[in-house]
């Protein structure tokens, strides 16, 4: 989840509904209303199979942190490209001849399109579906990439954005005629839900999906405020535990944080690259003695592990895939929420142990905001 002690870094409208949106989407455990321990199996890579139900699958297509205007501007192209393969004669008489209804989804991390049907889902056709979203548009996409590249670059005018695209971006947003192609060829993850194990799909694609961050390890750019935002590439979970134990840890950073007036904190987990964000008022020097006093108590981490277990709870009641989509996303073998818990409560201080150590520590990346006056 995104545990912020203030309001998120962004202003763009939709950047601050993907933030929000992401802990529902992301990094909360289901109850699946066949399966009573809420597990889910891989049927292949990048394919898993939940018991359910009701009959759908989500088809992902993965894209960058979602925290640059580069991300951004490249979601809103396949978003929109999408919508047009969605309005294509041929796929409107496909989606009508099994009987299908979908529904375009998107948080910062994915694009996702969900696919309901009322009975089983046709291998077949859902392979049909899928080669025919992947053939571009036939359109002149100059006005579109014009109308995108204006709103990022508008999206990109605070200092905080401009440090944040500088972090994590090597540059503007470069659209193209084929980006809509290189973004659909990217590899897709299926979550399908059923009552009877589907047939996976059989993919091909040249593409792979960079682990590695572009950007700078330091710079500084003019800002409205002055301050700092550092940025922590934290390791990427390979159990459930883990990936709770990340949760934690932002929890406790910002927990810890909001005692200190203008400082921000904001996790972002990926499957690629997991990312704190700390943002303070303060120069570098300021934030490492704030940092350094984060020593939680056996009763700190206690509570926070309850905190966190009564939000997943309440986020449960909104989305009950999105455990099956944790799992598939970040490739975790497949638990249930009890016994994740069970796991995290055991060995919390092991686990946290070294993420909170390199939190302590200088931040991987960082940029310091200057106003004019004391440039």
């Amino acid at each position: 989840m995104i545990f912020s002690s203030k309001q998120p870094l962004f202003s763009r409208k939709y950047l601050l509904a993907l933030v929000w949106v992401l802990p529902v989407a992301i990094l909360i455990l289901s109850r699946l209303s066949s399966n009573s321990d809420g597990r889910a199996e891989f049927i292949a890579p990048n394919q898993i199979w939940s018991q359910d139900e009701k009959s759908q699958v989500t088809i992902y297509f993965s894209q960058g942190s979602g925290l640059t205007t580069n991300d951004s501007a490249r979601q809103a192209l396949l978003l929109h490209g999408l919508a047009l393969r969605l309005d294509d004669p041929q796929i409107n008489e496909l989606l009508y001849q099994n009987g299908w209804r979908i529904k375009p989804q998107s948080s910062s991390l994915y694009t996702a399109l969900t696919l309901s049907s009322a009975s089983d889902i046709n291998p077949e056709a859902l392979s049909s579906l899928i080669s025919l979203l992947q053939q571009p548009p036939s359109i002149d996409w100059t006005p579109v990439i014009e109308r995108i590249s204006a709103e990022a670059y508008l999206a990109a005018q605070s200092g905080r954005q401009r440090a944040i695209n500088g972090l994590l971006s090597n540059g503007e947003a470069l659209l193209a005629n084929r980006t809509y192609v290189e973004l659909v060829d990217q590899p897709m993850h299926l979550l399908f839900q059923g009552p009877t194990q589907p047939t996976p799909q059989e993919f091909s694609s040249d593409a792979s999906i960079n682990s590695l961050l572009a950007g700078k390890s330091a710079l500084s750019v003019r800002s409205k405020n002055a301050g700092t935002v550092n940025l922590w590439q934290l390791p990427s979970p390979q159990s459930v535990p883990e990936y709770l134990a990340l949760q934690l840890v932002g929890q406790l950073v910002s927990d810890h944080m909001t005692q200190f007036p203008g400082a921000r904190v904001q996790q972002l987990l990926t499957p690629q690259a997991p990312l704190l964000v700390v943002e303070t008022v303060g120069d570098e020097a300021f934030l490492a003695t704030q940092l350094a006093e984060i020593e939680p108590t056996d009763t700190q981490v206690h509570a926070a592990v309850d905190t966190l277990e009564e939000r997943w709870l309440a986020a449960l009641e909104q989305r009950p895939m999105a455990w099956s989509e944790a799992i598939l996303l970040f490739n975790l073998e497949p638990d249930a929420l009890s016994s994740a818990f069970e796991s995290l409560r055991a060995d919390a201080t092991e686990l946290i142990e070294p993420l909170i150590e390199q939190v302590t520590q200088s931040p991987d990346r960082r940029a310091r905001l200057f106003t004019a006056e004391k440039g």
